[in-house]
């Protein structure tokens, strides 16, 4: 008996579907445990995203300086890195040239944050606007750790 592509697709689809439910791989079940470090000069942005981060079951980091980010990396692993690209005598692009193995998400408050700036670092994975809010910037880091542990990234 031949079993169609189409019938054969949605039986796939069906199983992944259920091996998804049985494992209770939601987003929020991905997102929980997951460590990211923030640094940024901005407290108050650090203050929402402290606050985002605990709603999603988010371990996060802090950081308003690239010596504490540094200091940080030395005493932790994590899933993914949040910089701001003005810093006071860095950018987060140079930062984020000298960081391996770990998704980084660049923000900026600046509308014209590209004009005249160097080509971004091939280490940035996203760019999210500061305009879009802290929650939006957690939810793309928290988005790329978990597509990278999954091997999707």
């Amino acid at each position: 008996m031949k079993t169609s592509y189409a019938a054969t697709a949605r039986a796939q689809n069906s199983d992944v579907l259920q091996a998804v439910d049985d494992s209770e791989m939601t987003y929020a079940a991905l997102a929980r445990g997951l460590r990211v470090v923030v640094l940024d000069d901005d407290q108050v942005f650090l203050k929402v995203v402290e606050r985002y981060a605990r709603q999603l079951g988010v371990n996060v980091t802090t950081t308003a300086t690239v010596t504490a980010l540094a200091e940080a990396l030395t005493n932790q692993d994590y899933d993914a890195i949040v910089i701001d690209y003005y810093l006071d005598n860095d950018t987060g692009n140079d930062v984020a040239d000298s960081l391996f193995g770990v998704p980084i998400v660049l923000t900026s408050r600046k509308s014209d944050w590209t004009k005249g700036q160097p080509e971004l670092s091939p280490r940035i994975s996203a760019f999210v606007h500061k305009k879009y809010g802290a929650k939006i910037v957690l939810q793309k880091a928290v988005d790329l750790a978990i597509r990278s542990k999954l091997g999707a990234a």
